[in-house]
């Protein structure tokens, strides 16, 4: 980056009293730097070329922006060379549904079905002869008294049974009483009813056949005419269904017709020999009737006349109807069929400078402000994941009919980067995205300047959560209105109807209700990036959670001990613009490890102290010991590790004053390192703060007599001791900051300890606090994140 430093875009240089003391070494730095400059690099590729890869590349735009129902407000638009008017999509559909109607189904004469149907009958007949023959047998039997008359009967059954002929026992009675009584009385066997049928099923069937009988139910047919082909003969006509029967027709016109020429009973039997016999002639053909209906939609014209070249398309002015808007879309395709190649790639080039300049934007501002997400891979890996998520996500909405490009949450991006990291980031990541997603969307400025606004709104709602129903609740609802009044401006600056207004209105809604999408991709990029945001921080600052109970329970006095710093901290952090809820959930935590020995520390002990057994080196070994006890705690119920740096921090290396000089009262000789805690010492604004909140708290806490020049004194005592001890040598804290956090600890412990101070004259008034441009006292620069160090 050695080329932007000459450029005059090199990161600002720290002030000449930049803190307490120095930060990582040069040379880690950069060799930290070396490590993931290429795989920085790779990441802002990979981004760079999906962009560009899922640009929308299928038309030219239109002249100028237009909507219709407004005003023309470019000049006169002229055709620039012929071109044919599309059809809109409602009028292509208009069309196939018509052709859909007119293509008439195809039916397949089927020739075979009269020779068929003539099979079946003699088929019948030779299966029911037996029948007739067993029958009459029987009947001459019973009438002669013959012996062999219930053998007679029992074959009479079997044969009866044996016939493939579908009649029940009345149809068998009246057919067979019929029968016998014609053959016992000396009559032609043709007089017989059963034969008679037989003669009335071959003049139906040639009747119905004649006429034709379809294999479809006329109920579920939508067209009056049908197309009959016969195969055999090439031939093709169509005919009216009223001309033709079904099914059903045809066999009520068969049961008509028996009812005419037979008493009822036989009527009846020959109807259900009719049933076993008939088949339709006419099938129908759906593959014929598709390729039919296929071929008559691809000859549908997609076009419905052409303007010619130098004719006007629309004034100044006028209104934009949907015819208007129709021609222009014309005019937009017809642009993107004729131009040439050169021109495809000046426009892809041309769209491309401006999402690059975009994204270099944001890029920028990481390495100049940001470098806390700049250095590492994973953060800058995690920043244009989110970017991905929303930018494809409106590259695929934009190419679908009837879905507004409002539809699109954009706001979950830069609200995630404003929770996870803080709401400058998040306000310059909302600028980068409506840019590039405003150039898929046609370019349009509506769509920039709402996508701005809702955004940036959105981030303010979130910028200090202090509960959960904050964000799903307010979050949407501020997103949802800055949406509605931006377009709701821009409709009443264009004269919009109702019915557009209405209808992104709808789309927003649905935008709103996606945001609360945020909270489940939050909890997904902390496990996947490890890190912990205001979301987890919240849940972690209940007290009614188990480890805080037990604390409560096992160690008292710890527990209100830590309420009291988790106060101290928040506030301090609060004034010098550090995380002042991840300070508190830090100062709840930092003594956990005294539940295992609570005994040992003061101030969960009453009467007794158990100190007074051990030996100076033992009770500093018991009192370390709450460090790495609190440690394993916290990893046991898998605490973030923000949280347990807070408890490997809190002392530092500081020194067990009280055991040390106690063993060297006993022996001169004591080495000072048994007697300091192990450490690291605190690296971050937010730790550094819990080390002076814990320090004073509890000095303060056991102060007689206090007076609040005491008071005062002490503060300043402790907080010099650390500085002076170099705990602070590793955290970003300025000497005005420091000098805030003490005020600041003054201010809160004088009204905690109010009903205890005793005030001089001159002191009865409350000290007001230095302003915060004192002249004599320099600052951090002002691009300082506010929550680099979390």
């Amino acid at each position: 980056m050695s080329i932007l430093k000459k450029l005059g875009l090199g990161r600002k240089k720290e002030e000449s009293a930049p803190g307490i003391g120095a930060n990582k070494t040069r040379e880690e730095k950069v060799l930290n730097e070396k490590k993931s400059m290429y795989l920085r690099w790779v990441i802002l590729f990979v981004f760079l070329g999906l962009v560009l890869a899922i640009l929308p590349q299928t038309s030219f735009q239109p002249v100028s922006q237009y909507s219709v129902g407004e005003p023309w407000r470019s000049d006169d638009l002229t055709a620039p060379f012929t071109f044919s008017i599309k059809k809109t999509a409602e009028e292509l559909q208009q069309e196939r549904e018509e052709i859909r109607s007119q293509t008439s189904p195809i039916y397949h004469v089927n020739n075979d079905a009269d020779i068929i149907i003539e099979g079946r009958i003699d088929s019948l007949y030779r299966s029911m002869q037996p029948v007739m023959d067993s029958y009459l047998q029987w009947q001459r039997s019973k009438q002669d008294n013959g012996s062999s008359a219930p053998d007679d009967s029992l074959r009479y059954y079997e044969d009866r049974e044996a016939a493939n002929v579908n009649l029940d026992s009345d149809a068998w009675d009246t057919l067979l009483e019929n029968y016998a009584n014609v053959i016992m009385n000396n009559q032609p066997e043709r007089r017989a009813v059963i034969f008679q049928i037989s003669n009335h099923l071959e003049d139906i069937v040639d009747r119905l056949l004649a006429d034709g009988i379809i294999n479809r139910n006329k109920d579920d047919l939508d067209h009056n005419e049908i197309t009959i082909r016969n195969l055999r003969q090439l031939t093709e006509r169509s005919i009216n269904i009223a001309n033709t029967r079904d099914e059903a027709e045809a066999a009520e016109y068969a049961r008509l017709h028996f009812n005419r020429v037979f008493i009822p009973d036989v009527a009846r039997a020959a109807k259900l020999l009719y049933n076993q016999v008939i088949i339709p002639n006419y099938i129908f053909s759906e593959s014929d009737t598709e390729a039919l209906l296929s071929e008559n939609l691809e000859n549908i014209s997609a076009t419905k006349g052409a303007v010619d070249q130098g004719q006007i398309i629309i004034r100044r002015g006028d209104i934009v109807t949907e015819e208007t808007a129709n021609i222009l879309r014309s005019l937009s395709e017809a642009r993107a069929l004729t131009a040439t190649e050169m021109e495809r790639w000046l426009r892809y080039l041309g769209e491309s400078i401006v999402i690059i300049i975009a994204v270099m934007m944001f890029f920028f501002y990481l390495f100049l402000y940001r470098r806390n997400i700049y250095d590492k891979p994973a953060m800058f890996l995690l920043v244009f994941l989110v970017f991905s998520i929303v930018t494809v996500a409106s590259a695929i909405v934009y190419p679908l009919e009837n879905v507004n490009s409002f539809i699109v949450p954009i706001a979950i991006a830069p609200i995630i980067l404003t929770i996870i990291f803080d709401s400058r980031v998040g306000l310059m990541a909302a600028v980068s995205i409506a840019i590039i997603t405003g150039m898929m969307h046609d370019y349009s400025f509506e769509y920039l300047v709402a996508t701005i606004a809702a955004c940036g709104l959105g981030i303010f709602s979130v910028r200090d959560i202090k509960r959960r129903s904050q964000f799903f609740f307010i979050t949407p609802g501020i997103v949802f209105v800055s949406y509605m009044l931006v377009i709701a401006g821009f409709g009443l600056a264009r004269f919009t109807g109702w019915e557009k207004f209405l209808s992104d209105l709808f789309f927003i809604g649905v935008n709103s209700v996606f945001i609360l999408f945020t909270y489940p991709l939050i909890l997904l990029f902390e496990k996947m990036f490890k890190i912990t945001t205001d979301f987890t921080l919240l849940e972690l600052a209940d007290t009614n959670l188990p480890l805080m109970k037990e604390l409560m329970n096992k160690a008292p006095g710890s527990f209100h001990h830590s309420l009291q710093v988790a106060n101290l901290a928040e506030s301090a952090a609060s004034e010098i613009g550090a995380n002042a809820l991840l300070c508190r959930v830090g100062a709840m935590y930092h003594d956990i490890g005294k539940m295992v020995k609570p005994s040992y520390f003061i101030e969960n002990q009453n009467k007794s102290n158990d100190h007074d057994k051990l030996k100076p080196r033992m009770s500093a070994l018991v009192i370390k010991s709450h460090i790495s006890e609190g440690v394993k705690i916290a990893h046991e119920r898998n605490l973030p590790e923000v949280v347990i740096d807070f408890i490997q921090t809190h002392h530092g290396t500081s020194l067990i004053k009280y055991f040390y000089n106690k063993a060297k009262e006993e022996s001169g000789d004591v080495q000072q390192e048994d007697f300091r805690y192990d450490g690291p010492i605190p690296f971050s604004k937010e730790q550094g703060i819990l080390m002076l909140a814990d320090g004073v708290e509890a000095s303060c806490r056991s102060m007689k007599d206090t007076t609040y020049s005491k008071l005062e004194n002490q503060i300043n005592r402790l907080v010099d001791e650390h500085i002076s001890d170099g705990q602070l040598s590793n955290c970003p804290l300025t000497f005005r900051q420091i000098q805030i956090i003490k005020e600041t600890f003054l201010s809160i412990l004088k009204g905690v300890y109010h009903s205890r101070i005793e005030y001089p004259e001159d002191q009865k008034k409350e000290p007001v606090p230095a302003p915060l441009d004192t002249p004599d006292i320099k600052t951090q620069p002002e691009e300082v994140s506010e929550k680099e160090n979390t």
